[in-house]
């Protein structure tokens, strides 16, 4: 069973830490990160030359989803004295491979967006960081998949051969 309340504020608190990491990183490299606009869509600017100092530019663009993703490691990993792991945790997870999935498809090319802010301050190409991080997101997705403490978060083969798709695993 699914406690949609819990799972929408794991989902949000995987958003916070991602966005954290930003803020976090700026602060760490001499930046002074502030909210804008681009758009209409609100974005975390580090207040770092990314022209004068390319690398810290680029740390700030990873910092979001490497913070959250390693925070989806703690959760994938954290002990569940062989309970199921709750709907909290699901959401966390499923908000971590969300993020990465848009960043390496239709937020690939978003001018402020982290995957063509990191493209722009190294020489790494956008398949490498779609390996990288879509690598990263893939082997957590698997693991959600194959393991039976999170269910079958996405999809699973019931006994009659049609598939099931949903966040519960059939019985």
């Amino acid at each position: 069973h699914v406690s949609w309340p819990r799972f929408a504020a794991g989902f949000l608190v995987s958003l916070a830490a991602h966005e954290a990491g930003h803020v976090a990183s700026a602060l760490t490299l001499g930046g002074s990160p502030s909210l804008a606009f681009d758009a209409g869509r609100p974005v975390i600017e580090s207040g770092i030359d990314g022209t004068r100092h390319p690398a810290r530019a680029f740390a700030f663009s990873a910092a979001g989803m490497t913070v959250q993703l390693a925070a989806s490691e703690v959760v994938l990993d954290w002990p569940h004295d062989g309970q199921p792991a709750g709907s909290f945790a699901r959401g966390f997870l499923v908000s971590g491979i969300a993020t990465v999935a848009f960043y390496v498809t239709i937020g690939r090319n978003a001018k402020v967006g982290d995957m063509a802010q990191m493209e722009e301050f190294s020489s790494l190409s956008p398949w490498t960081l779609t390996a990288i991080f879509g690598g990263v997101a893939a082997s957590d997705a698997l693991r959600l998949f194959m393991e039976p403490r999170y269910g079958s978060l996405f999809m699973a083969p019931l006994p009659d051969g049609r598939l099931a798709v949903g966040l519960a695993r059939p019985l």
